[in-house]
């Protein structure tokens, strides 16, 4: 099945570039002109067009899919109404009309996003992305339509409540974060991730799942959802972003980062997003540094 969705925009290179964790990721694969994207049972492919200020969609669907057009809406960002507030920060204001067509993209996978966010926890992007490759190719299986990309389907609850605490560390997740994802394999085994569709309703389904709060809520909602306003209190670089683009200081706080979006509720994913594209605090500190406890 194709569809087509023709919007009154163009298209901006870093719309999709959440929805793939790294360039390792085996459950999508991205180019200049389009993306490939693993769902739970089917295959997107989307292509896209830019002629006279608009862009066209098309998405291919290989295998089941139950509304393909709200999936393609979703994925494109296409109901995303943009920053109407006119009294904004001259930086917000400038960074915001440089990235006018950034759309928040949403895959719908409420499931896969938890688990990555509580990858991405207190560990460089880098190796959460590289313990998710783990984790795909140790529950999933490659795609063999797709051979030449390498594409792997979307790991399944099931198959990842049987790995076991020694197959975790095997992929470099210790006990903390691998229970954590097992609590949540079970909500999703159980159904009660399956019409969770916004943040509230996340925040009340895993309320009491331990090590899954603000942040890991905010960066799956972001993902899966599309939401323009999932805001990551907890990060360990984007207050200081906030605090260096909209207050002059190279170092801040959640508080702080929280009261100087507030003008932008509703949009604050969004709006971090754009300044993060043109701006990054200054770095006094050493890089983070993981251990590998594979090694252990």
């Amino acid at each position: 099945m194709t569809i087509e969705l023709t919007l009154p925009w163009a298209h901006h290179p870093s719309t999709f570039s959440m929805l793939r964790l790294g360039s390792v990721d085996p459950t999508v694969r991205s180019g200049p002109s389009g993306i490939v994207v693993a769902l739970t049972d089917c295959v997107v492919t989307l292509r896209w067009e830019c002629f006279g200020g608009s862009t066209t969609y098309r998405a291919t669907f290989d295998g089941t899919v139950d509304q393909p057009e709200a999936t393609l809406r979703l994925l494109t960002g296409a109901d995303f109404q943009s920053l109407s507030s006119a009294d904004v920060h001259p930086r917000v204001a400038e960074s915001t009309r440089r990235h006018r067509t950034l759309r928040i993209a949403g895959n719908g996978l409420t499931f896969v996003e938890v688990v990555k966010a509580v990858l991405g926890q207190r560990i460089t992007g880098r190796e959460a992305a590289l313990q998710w490759s783990r984790l795909v190719r140790a529950t999933s299986e490659p795609l063999n339509s797709y051979a030449e990309l390498g594409l792997y389907r979307v790991p399944r609850p099931d198959a990842v409540l049987r790995l076991s605490t020694s197959t975790f560390h095997q992929l470099g997740i210790e006990e903390r974060r691998a229970r954590t994802i097992r609590q949540l394999a079970d909500l999703a085994l159980r159904g009660h991730l399956d019409h969770v569709t916004s943040s509230d309703a996340l925040v009340a389904v895993t309320r009491d799942v331990l090590g899954f709060g603000p942040w890991s809520v905010a960066v799956a909602s972001g993902n899966a959802f599309g939401d323009p306003d999932a805001l990551p209190v907890g990060d360990f670089h984007l207050k200081n972003t906030i605090s260096w683009v909209l207050a002059g200081r190279a170092r801040g706080t959640d508080e702080e980062m929280v009261e100087l979006l507030a003008p932008y509720r509703g949009w604050r994913w969004w709006v971090t997003r754009s300044l993060s594209l043109d701006s990054r605090a200054p770095r006094f500190d050493h890089r983070r540094r993981n251990i590998d406890i594979r090694t252990m």
